[in-house]
């Protein structure tokens, strides 16, 4: 699954191990409420991430990383004309004034939607339309949202994450929502998405947070949904 987010006030995500630029740096996105997207980049430390000295683990690998003595440790904010990133999550009118539950922020989701090696970028919004953001590189991205079919128009969106659910090797996306439930869409290898009828996810309840393993072994991704009020599944 390639997602790693924080709940609560704030969206978190960090590019994981399939999504890692060709220069070894860091890129960090946050999501706020009322904020838009803050990007942050970590200055290059001159490495390809195959010169690294990597240490295998159990299902994941890490490296030591020097200070670069040229330049400053730290991470550098990337402003929205420069990456094109400029989605904001927002509330208007009496939601933002009478529901406290709807302050919370929404989900950031990264994956490689459309095989081209790079991480693209899903952000949840609470109230509009959700954004699918493509990678062109050089922390440069696009708005596919319409083309790819992801909106999710008209619901709050409270999280989201990629993973390949059905095994085709394509990263499917699944998508929370304040009393929309779950919602499954399925990704063709090119960034376009298809949301089936018969996926099976509870759609009337108000679904928070989400995280996928394969819990019984038997090779398939299994879904926990942590929904607010209603029941768990």
């Amino acid at each position: 699954m390639a997602l790693a987010s924080v709940w609560g006030l704030m969206g978190a995500m960090a590019f994981p191990k399939p999504c890692l630029a060709k220069r070894a740096c860091v890129a960090l996105c946050l999501t706020g409420l009322m904020l838009g997207i803050i990007c942050l980049v970590s200055h290059p430390l001159g490495l390809l991430a195959d010169e690294l000295a990597w240490n295998n683990g159990q299902g994941h690998r890490s490296a030591p990383l020097g200070v670069s003595g040229t330049r400053d440790a730290g991470f550098e904010s990337l402003p929205p004309a420069l990456t094109g990133l400029s989605f904001t999550n927002r509330l208007f009118g009496e939601m933002f004034l009478t529901n406290a539950v709807a302050h919370n922020g929404a989900g950031v989701a990264a994956s490689d939607v459309d095989g081209d090696g790079l991480c693209d970028l899903y952000f949840a919004n609470l109230q509009g339309a959700n954004r699918l953001y493509r990678n062109l590189g050089g922390w440069k991205f696009a708005d596919i949202t319409g083309p790819a079919g992801v909106g999710c128009a008209g619901q709050l969106s409270t999280g989201a994450a990629f993973a390949d659910v059905n095994g085709d090797g394509h990263t499917d996306l699944l998508v929370n929502g304040i009393t929309a439930g779950t919602r499954l869409f399925v990704n063709d290898g090119r960034g376009r998405f298809a949301e089936p009828v018969d996926s099976g996810l509870a759609r009337e309840n108000t679904a928070m947070s989400l995280a996928l393993g394969d819990v019984d072994g038997d090779g398939d991704l299994d879904l926990y949904v942590a929904n607010y009020i209603d029941v768990m599944h």
